[in-house]
């Protein structure tokens, strides 16, 4: 019985729809080095944080005016390394404060109003978030070290926390990144995850309903704020071998995405002997990849403000970004390819926000219509 319905539900899904961003409606003009955060706001502005330039900006998409909001330091209207950006009730933003350990509230004036360390009760130290409901409570993930579910464990808990009732409650537990063994001593950097191997995404939209991508046969589930839980049918896809040139490209993306701290409290790149082909070699040599890469990356999921949810496919070395859309049953709508060097950074009412490298590593921010 189980099986036939299983059966029905597949054979009732809708038409996948394949479409291209090729040319932006908007091409923001305003470099960037590594965006980090974009959040839409109801008068036509965009929030947009650069974690190495440690600035977040006010910009008006279409003429390029942009007004920076705060400056770096730990003081009251201040931050340091920003990062997330997500909606909260009346129009206001929440900021994650990366370097200071704590979120932001920036209000719909583009103003910082009020600064906290969120501290979870028996957590004891503060923690980030990936979003925040019109209810005005957080979810966070807690990775298994916190939880005490012994070393080598990948299970994470998703939790949501209400910051007034000082209340945590545990949503659903996911996979999170598998462990690499445990080698002898390397002077070479590791990367703390066996590389490629599946796990696990998530995404909370703005009315409480969060939704899981679970990547043993990838399917999405969403649950409602109320606790009704829709899961969508299985996903195709083909296995990818993971190929000495793939784990060369992504070494290579992650030494070039890694910054270091100076005494000046900025963040700066690493110099080119430190991102040497040579350097490259050393670093894949002493991490650990799994064999083939999962069906989605390890890039966090996003959900759109038009309810929908947008998870990036893996694909070969070198292809461009790929995005899955799922409605709220949870359904595969349509799949969208990006331009090449491109990659998505948020979902609005009737855009979609996509970060696009430059030959030089310069970011730059476009806007493409969403389809109707």
């Amino acid at each position: 019985m189980m099986f036939a319905l299983v059966g029905l539900l597949q054979a009732a899904a809708p038409q996948v729809q394949r479409i291209e961003f090729s040319r932006p409606a908007v091409a923001v003009d305003v470099e960037f080095s590594q965006i980090r955060g974009v959040r839409e706001l109801a008068d036509g502005r965009i929030l947009v944080s650069d974690r190495i330039e440690q600035k977040v900006m006010a910009i008006n998409p279409r003429t390029g005016v942009s007004t920076v909001l705060g400056r770096v330091g730990g003081g009251p209207g201040e931050y340091r390394y920003p990062t997330s950006l997500f909606a909260t009730p009346g129009d206001s933003t929440i900021l994650i404060d990366e370097g200071n350990s704590r979120v932001a509230v920036i209000g719909p004036d583009a103003r910082i109003t009020r600064v906290w360390p969120m501290m979870l009760p028996g957590v004891g130290f503060p923690m980030g978030s990936r979003g925040r409901d019109n209810r005005g409570r957080f979810y966070v993930q807690i990775p298994a070290w916190i939880h005490n579910r012994g070393p080598g464990k990948d299970s994470v808990v998703i939790v949501r926390f209400d910051e007034k009732a000082n209340r945590v409650d545990t949503l659903t537990v996911i996979k999170g990144s598998t462990p690499p063994p445990h080698p002898e001593y390397s002077p070479e950097p590791r990367i703390p995850m066996v590389i490629f191997a599946p796990q696990d995404g998530w995404a909370v939209a703005p009315d409480g309903a969060f939704a899981v991508v679970r990547s043993g046969d990838y399917h999405v589930e969403w649950t409602t704020a109320d606790g009704v839980v829709t899961r969508g049918p299985r996903v195709p896809y083909t296995p990818i071998v993971v190929s000495e040139p793939e784990k060369t490209a992504y070494t290579k993306r992650f030494l070039e995405r890694t910054g270091v701290g100076g005494r000046t409290g900025n963040i700066e790149a690493l110099t080119e002997a430190e991102k040497s082909p040579q350097a490259v070699a050393r670093m894949v040599k002493a991490n650990t990849f799994a064999e083939r890469k999962g069906a989605f990356t390890d890039a966090a999921p996003i959900a759109g403000a038009d309810g929908s949810l947008w998870v990036e496919r893996s694909g070969p070395v070198g292809s461009p970004a790929e995005y899955d859309v799922f409605n709220r049953r949870a359904e595969r709508v349509r799949t969208v390819r990006l331009a090449p060097a491109s990659r998505l950074a948020a979902v609005g009412r009737t855009m979609a926000y996509v970060i696009r490298e430059d030959d030089d590593g310069v970011e730059h921010l476009e806007l493409h219509k969403l389809p109707s």
